[in-house]
């Protein structure tokens, strides 16, 4: 912001000018010929941002813009699925991404800024089972800027992937594991020059920003093969059952045990995706209600299973089903009967 014209920055953070980086930050900025002031706050406290915006507003500078970078992603307390979560490990994630959006929100509608920044991820768009509470906040935190774009007021949210030079990414070494996984990460001068192209564009809100192979990705994120990701992802999945050809006519070509296979290995595909896990893990002979599918998830079933399978499987039946090992046959027959 220093090298775009800024001349006057306000840097907040929990640490403050006490953060053991927090003088190389401000002499960088200085040797851009800019000034910035490291200001100790908690977005999450209403009573502590106010008195951050009472600060700005002391030196005589008004507040032009705001970026909420803010995040809190700890393995400890954030590293697990959702039902190992209690509300103090929820709220310590989601609280500076929500929370904190919305105060500052609140606090500056009355200000006119040029721009209102919300650094979100890829892994509100895409998931990740482990970090649940990461995504939620990160979706919390888009929402109150399509409230804010919904009023009228500058509001822009960015779905990072990894940035490969600097931030939590780099730091935690997360940056090849990334790129395995088909994020392609950004440098920091890319990153920068997406982002003032983004802020001054009138049409966007909430944008992913990264240099994705999707097609990768859905191999090992199987939440990415979801019907919503049709548009980004090859025509054909390599890594489902039905990747090698037309489901239902070769089902109808076979005799029943043969047949019942095949349809049950892509029922079993579809579960997992649906459930963001793995095929081993789907046991048959289990309730799909038992096994986590819920109302939503069922209706994203069923449509995953008409995709590939050319049948209609109602989302209520899947919700009361008893298991693949029951529900395969029924499935089977409509494919023979071509309903």
């Amino acid at each position: 912001m220093a090298q775009c014209g800024a001349r006057h920055l306000a840097l907040a953070s929990r640490g403050g000018s006490a953060h053991p980086e927090a003088r190389t930050v401000l002499d960088r900025v200085a040797e851009e010929g800019a000034t910035a002031t490291a200001y100790a706050t908690d977005i999450t406290d209403p009573a502590a941002t106010r008195d951050l915006l009472d600060a700005i507003k002391a030196t005589g500078h008004p507040l032009r813009g705001v970026v909420n970078a803010a995040m809190v992603l700890d393995d400890v307390l954030d590293d697990a699925t959702a039902v190992e979560l209690d509300d103090e490990r929820t709220r310590a994630v989601v609280s500076p991404k929500l929370v904190g959006t919305a105060h500052l929100d609140r606090l500056t509608r009355d200000l006119p800024l040029d721009f209102f920044v919300f650094y979100s991820s890829i892994s509100a768009l895409a998931g990740n089972l482990r970090q649940s509470t990461y995504a939620a906040g990160n979706l919390a935190g888009e929402a109150v800027i399509r409230q804010r774009r919904a009023a009228g007021l500058p509001g822009l949210a960015v779905q990072w992937c990894a940035i490969s030079d600097t931030g939590y990414a780099d730091r935690a070494g997360m940056v090849e594991t990334m790129r395995q996984a088909g994020f392609g990460e950004l440098d920091s001068v890319t990153a920068t020059r997406v982002l003032g192209e983004l802020i001054t564009d009138p049409d966007v809100d909430v944008i992913m920003v990264g240099n994705t192979d999707w097609a990768q990705t859905a191999k090992l994120l199987p939440t990415v093969a979801a019907p919503r990701f049709t548009e980004v992802l090859p025509a054909h999945d390599d890594n489902s059952p039905d990747a090698d050809g037309n489901v239902p006519e070769l089902v109808r070509s076979l005799a029943e045990p043969e047949a019942l296979g095949i349809v049950t290995d892509v029922l079993v595909s579809a579960l997992a995706t649906v459930l963001q896990t793995t095929s081993e893990r789907i046991d048959p002979d289990t309730r799909l209600d038992q096994l986590g599918l819920e109302s939503l998830m069922a209706a994203e079933l069923s449509s995953v299973l008409q995709r590939r399978l050319g049948c209609v499987v109602p989302a209520m039946e899947l919700a009361t089903a008893a298991g693949v090992r029951q529900l395969a046959p029924r499935i089977l027959g409509r494919i023979r009967r071509g309903a």
